[in-house]
C-alpha cells in the first residue's frame, strides 16, 4: 500500500551538499526528508580538500572542531628539478587570521569522514538520512512537487513545497 506524507522540503542526495543543506533546514525548524539512494553511506573520497571558506560554513553548522580532529593539513609540495634534486615548499601561506578571512590554510579530510561528521550533527538536530529510498518519478504544479519514491518500506508518495537536486554529476532531479 503506498503511504503519502507531506514535507516542506525534500532533498535528494545525502552527500556533503544535501547534508549541509539538511543541518540548515534543521537548525532553522523547516521540515524536511532527506533521502539517499545508496543503501549505506558512501566509504570512498571523491574530494579531500576542505577550504577556507567551506571551514567557516562548517563552523556556522557546528561541525568545524570535529573536522579539524579528523584531518590535517595539506602536506608540503614537493617539485623536483632537472638535477634531481628538489624543493618542499607549502602549498598556501600562513598569515594572521582577520575577521574577514578566519581561516587561511586548506585542510585534508577524506569525503566519507566529512560526510560522518555531518551525519552526527544531523542526528543531534533529531534528524537522520534516509538511506535505500530512490526518486522515482516528480510531477510539478505552481505550488508543489509530488515525489514518488521506492524505499525499505515499500512505495511512497512524498508532497513537499520544494525538491532539492543534491544527487551528484548525473542528478536524477535536474535532468527531469
Amino acid at each position: 500500500m503506498t503511504r503519502y506524507t507531506t514535507t516542506d522540503v525534500l532533498i535528494c542526495g545525502a552527500g556533503v551538499t544535501g547534508l549541509t543543506l539538511a543541518i540548515e533546514l534543521a537548525r532553522h525548524g523547516v521540515s524536511f526528508r532527506l533521502i539517499e539512494k545508496r543503501t549505506t553511506p558512501f566509504i570512498g573520497s571523491r574530494g579531500k580538500g576542505i577550504q577556507p571558506r567551506t571551514q567557516e560554513i562548517f563552523e556556522d553548522l557546528g561541525i568545524l572542531n570535529k573536522v579539524v580532529a579528523a584531518g590535517g593539513l595539506y602536506p608540503r609540495l614537493r617539485t623536483y628539478r632537472h638535477d634531481g634534486s628538489y624543493v618542499d615548499s607549502d602549498i598556501a601561506h600562513h598569515t594572521k587570521p582577520t575577521h574577514a578571512e578566519p581561516y587561511h590554510l586548506p585542510l585534508m579530510v577524506p569525503q566519507n569522514v566529512t560526510e560522518t561528521i555531518m551525519r552526527e550533527q544531523l542526528k543531534a538536530w533529531g534528524h537522520r538520512v534516509e538511506f535505500g529510498c530512490e526518486l522515482r518519478h516528480f510531477a510539478q504544479t505552481p505550488r508543489t512537487v509530488t515525489a514518488y519514491v521506492a524505499g525499505p518500506a515499500g512505495e511512497e508518495v512524498i508532497i513537499a513545497h520544494y525538491l532539492i537536486g543534491a544527487d551528484g554529476g548525473g542528478s536524477f532531479v535536474r535532468k527531469n
